[in-house]
């Protein structure tokens, strides 16, 4: 092979080894994701063994879920409307890293509340993954219709269970 030949595939290795690189950092710190799948899978292995052993036991309470859902949507929308609002010269007035941290919390919590709605569970898991990882924003409106279908749900079996039978 000729030093050309070699020269060629080293720059395309090197380029490959670049896009690559740019796509497993994250958009917001800059580190590295490689250990988002590895990271995915031990947080997995917590909670398994956390709900098996009972130790930190909660009822699933879908009002629960829409308190927390709903407080990262604030958050998330006063991401939205913090440039340019707040002071005279134009600074948000919103602490960005802040609300981020908040909403990751927000999305957890309704995560963990959710246990025993099996579709709003990993809904809610997936966005919790993605905003935390890679930094992409939940799609409230399917998250919203799944709660909104747990509800009535539950207001239906709440109902057929005090119905009184004479």
């Amino acid at each position: 092979m000729d030093q050309k030949k070699i020269d060629t595939m080293n720059q395309r290795i090197a380029s490959m080894q670049e896009v690559t690189y740019k796509q497993a950092k994250c958009p917001t710190c800059g580190a590295i994701r490689e250990r988002v799948r590895h990271m995915g899978r031990f947080e997995d292995e917590i909670v398994r063994w956390l709900r098996e052993t009972n130790a930190a036991a909660s009822d699933s309470c879908i009002l629960c879920v829409e308190k927390h859902v709903s407080r990262a949507i604030v958050l998330w929308e006063e991401l939205l409307s913090a440039t340019g609002s707040g002071t005279k010269e134009g600074e948000a007035s919103v602490n960005v890293y802040r609300n981020h941290i908040k909403i990751i919390g927000h999305l957890g919590n309704a995560y963990d509340e959710s246990a025993d709605f099996v579709e709003l569970h990993e809904m809610l898991k997936e966005a919790e993954r993605n905003y935390r990882y890679e930094g992409i924003v939940p799609n409230w409106e399917v998250i919203l219709k799944e709660m909104e279908r747990v509800k009535s749900q539950q207001i239906n079996k709440n109902l057929k269970n005090n119905q009184i039978i004479t």
